[in-house]
C-alpha cells in the first residue's frame, strides 16, 4: 500500500476517534519512505507528538520478537533500545511490553492477526499501566507485513497532532450548540408564559337564572366576560325548582372562581 493510502487511512481512524474517544492515531515511518498507521494508548507511555510537518522521535532498528507472540521472556540479546515487532494473542498485551521492556526494546509493535485497527487495552485495577514504560502501538495484518518487509528496517513513530484549524472548528461548534441551547430554552419560556384565553370566543354563551329582589338576573359566559345581567328577552322563565338549582351551580361557580371577575347589573 502506498504513502498516500495510509495517510488516508490515518486520518480517517484519527477522525473516528474524536467521535467515539479511546485510543491515540499514530503514524510508524520506515527509513525508505513507507508508512504504517497505527493506534497506541498513552497509558501505557506516551509517543512524541507530530502534526507531520517533521519527525519528532529519530529512526530506530525494528526487530522481531523471539518468541513472536512475547508472551515468554525474549531469546537473545538483540533487544537493546529498538522497536519490536510481536504477534497479536496468547497473552495481554501488559505481558508483552513488559517482556520487551525487560529485554532492554523502547517500544512495542504488536500486529493484528486481521486487517482491523483495535486498541492496546490493560488492566488498570490491577496496575498493568504503571508496569510498562515503553509505548504500546496495535497495527494490523497488512501493516504489520510491511515492517517485516527488509533486513535492516528502521522506523520512527509519532502521535498525530490535532490541527489547529480543526481546534478551532470543535470551539466554534461547542459556542454554535450554547446559543442553541439558550434559545431553545428561552423559545420555551416564552412558549409557555403565553397567556391563554379563559374562553373561546367560539364558545356559545351559558345563562343561568339567578333571582333577585329586583327581578331574574342571568349569569352568561358571552364575550369573554362572566357578568350578571337581567335575561335578554324571550329567554324563558324557569320553575321554582330550577331556579334554586341554577343558584347553588352558581354559588358554587363563584366559590371556585375569583369573584372579583364578576359584576352585578
Amino acid at each position: 500500500m502506498g504513502r498516500v493510502e495510509y495517510r488516508v487511512i490515518c486520518m480517517t481512524i484519527w477522525m473516528s476517534m474524536i467521535v467515539i474517544g479511546g485510543a491515540e492515531p499514530v503514524v510508524v515511518v520506515l527509513k525508505g519512505g513507507e508508512e504504517v498507521c497505527g493506534l497506541y494508548n498513552p497509558m501505557f507511555a506516551a509517543l512524541p507528538a507530530s502534526s507531520g510537518k517533521g519527525r519528532a522521535s529519530q529512526y530506530v532498528k525494528m526487530t522481531i520478537s523471539e518468541p513472536l507472540n512475547a508472551c515468554e521472556k525474549l531469546v537473545g540479546d538483540g533487544f537493546s533500545g529498538s522497536a519490536v515487532l510481536v504477534e497479536r494473542g496468547s497473552c495481554s498485551f501488559a505481558e508483552k511490553a513488559q517482556h520487551v521492556e525487560r529485554a532492554g526494546g523502547s517500544l512495542v509493535v504488536v500486529e493484528n492477526t486481521e486487517d482491523s485497527f483495535i486498541t492496546p487495552v490493560a488492566n488498570a485495577s490491577l496496575g498493568e499501566y504503571d508496569e510498562v514504560n515503553i509505548p504500546v502501538i496495535v497495527v494490523n495484518h497488512s501493516g504489520g507485513l510491511v515492517l517485516r518487509t527488509g533486513d535492516d528496517v528502521r522506523l520512527n513513530a509519532y502521535e498525530i497532532v490535532e490541527p489547529a484549524w480543526l481546534a478551532v472548528g470543535e470551539e466554534f461548534a461547542s459556542v454554535v450548540a450554547g446559543l442553541i441551547g439558550v434559545l431553545v430554552v428561552v423559545c420555551g419560556s416564552i412558549l409557555a408564559t403565553k397567556p391563554k384565553d379563559r374562553v373561546s370566543l367560539s364558545q356559545p354563551p351559558l345563562f343561568f337564572h339567578v333571582p333577585s329582589c329586583s327581578g331574574p338576573l342571568v349569569y352568561s359566559t358571552s364575550s369573554g366576560c362572566r357578568l350578571l345581567h337581567r335575561p335578554p328577552p324571550g329567554l324563558p322563565q324557569a320553575s321554582r325548582k330550577e331556579q334554586i338549582l341554577r343558584r347553588e351551580m352558581l354559588r358554587r361557580l363563584l366559590f371556585l372562581t375569583d369573584q372579583s371577575q364578576f359584576s352585578w347589573s
